[in-house]
């Protein structure tokens, strides 16, 4: 199957600062709408990851160690990190993820859930080109861009990818969508709508995507409310949420978490938490906004949790390990960075501990730029926390699909120690 070509526009000159002109090249890229269904191969995924009684998804790759040497490693390997005498990387596996050729080729943005009933994995994604390759992959073809796009994996490794025809949407808007949560059998995520003038949310929408009996979103039917009240902009600041959820709170709240956009300090962003009884997820009215002391109705009171971290990241809960129970998030330092890091928290809204470095990405280099990183609980087991990252070229589109697929690595938790 074919795609014809499409034209690239050029990036807007109007961003706020040197970063967000520097996005906003990244992301100057014709935007469509759309309502197609893409069946990639069944082995979409190398296989001999995980045992398969670890309930958990037969996923990635990894190679596979000899247990005496691995044991000895980890030893030596622990006692060096803790001393400080080896780099992180060490504590840490990339995974090897079979990406499509054809139909979706490479995206950013992405976001994994599980859905409890039959146990598939959504992965959301925004941006997304789609198309044909040439030189077994490695090499754009006829391609075209959309806002968003899906997978649906499922226990047994099947992918399958959700993309629209060219010129259209999956979603009927530009949406770049955010973290999700399976409540009551639906799938319910906000979704932002890009100021094409700075790349910035210009509008926040909320969606609710029910499964059809096939367990595929129903795309046709969403429901959609308009314009929630989870942005809020000021000349100074824009207030955000919606970049993270963490579900396992064990306190009967659902936690919203985004970032204060610093647009007067070089558009830094600042973490942000809100919270809600899961039971009213949709009436906004019931939502509270922590001010450093209290969870209070006024949003623009929100207090700075964090500095400096990305537009995307992750807070999720440590199952084991010597930090077992406690919060952990991940994000890139700074948004545009080779450094992937963390930080803890007895508590999800804190106060978190100094960050440290969980990775470098390599592939931040030779004007490929490493971005948004965040974990993936829906991908993670007891043993190991599973993060990712995305990639993309500035100033200019991907010239290759690998120069912008997200990154998977994995690390043990007993690496991250107190």
């Amino acid at each position: 199957m074919a795609f014809p070509g499409v034209k690239i526009d050029p990036p807007s000159a109007a961003a706020n600062s040197p970063l967000e002109r520097r996005l906003a090249k990244r992301n100057g890229v014709v935007r469509g709408s759309l309502s197609g269904k893409l069946n990639a191969p069944k082995n979409a995924f190398d296989s001999r990851l995980i045992p398969e009684s670890s309930n958990r998804f037969r996923l990635f790759h990894f190679p596979r160690p000899n247990p005496m040497k691995n044991r000895l490693l980890q030893i030596l390997i622990s006692a060096s990190f803790l001393l400080g005498l080896v780099p992180i990387s060490t504590a840490q596996t990339r995974i090897e993820t079979r990406y499509p050729d054809e139909g979706w080729l490479a995206a950013d943005g992405v976001y994994s859930v599980r859905e409890p009933e039959q146990g598939n994995v959504f992965f959301l994604f925004s941006d997304t080109i789609c198309g044909t390759t040439q030189k077994n992959g490695q090499k754009f073809h006829d391609v075209f861009m959309v806002n968003h796009s899906f997978w649906k994996l499922s226990p047994e490794g099947k992918r399958e990818c959700f993309i629209p025809d060219k010129g259209k949407n999956l979603l009927p808007d530009r949406f770049w969508l955010q973290d999700a949560i399976f409540l009551d059998g639906k799938l319910h995520f906000s979704a932002m709508i890009p100021n094409p003038g700075n790349w910035k949310p210009a509008r926040m929408d909320w969606v609710t995507l029910s499964l059809l009996p096939n367990g595929t979103p129903d795309f046709q039917n969403p429901e959609i409310i308009p314009n929630v009240p989870l942005l809020v902009k000021t000349p100074d600041r824009d207030f955000v949420w919606g970049a993270a959820i963490l579900e396992d709170a064990d306190d009967g709240f659902l936690y919203v978490f985004g970032y204060l956009d610093q647009k007067k300090e070089f558009s830094r962003k600042d973490l942000i938490a809100a919270r809600v009884n899961p039971k009213r997820l949709t009436d906004f009215s019931a939502w509270r906004f922590w001010n450093g002391q209290n969870w209070c109705e006024d949003k623009n009171q929100s207090c700075p949790l964090v500095k400096n971290i990305s537009a995307e990241f992750s807070i999720s809960r440590i199952p084991a390990g010597p930090q077992k129970g406690s919060f952990i998030l991940v994000n890139t330092r700074g948004g545009i960075s080779p450094i992937v890091e963390y930080r803890t928290a007895d508590s999800p809204i804190g106060p978190f501990s100094e960050p440290k470095i969980i990775c470098r990405a390599p592939e931040h280099k030779n004007g490929i730029s490493a971005y948004n990183a965040k974990a993936h609980p829906a991908l993670s087991t007891d043993e190991y926390l599973v993060f990712s990252y995305n990639l993309n070229r500035l100033g200019t589109l991907p010239r290759s699909p690998a120069e912008y697929r997200p990154q998977f690595w994995r690390i043990d938790y007993e690496f991250l120690g107190k």
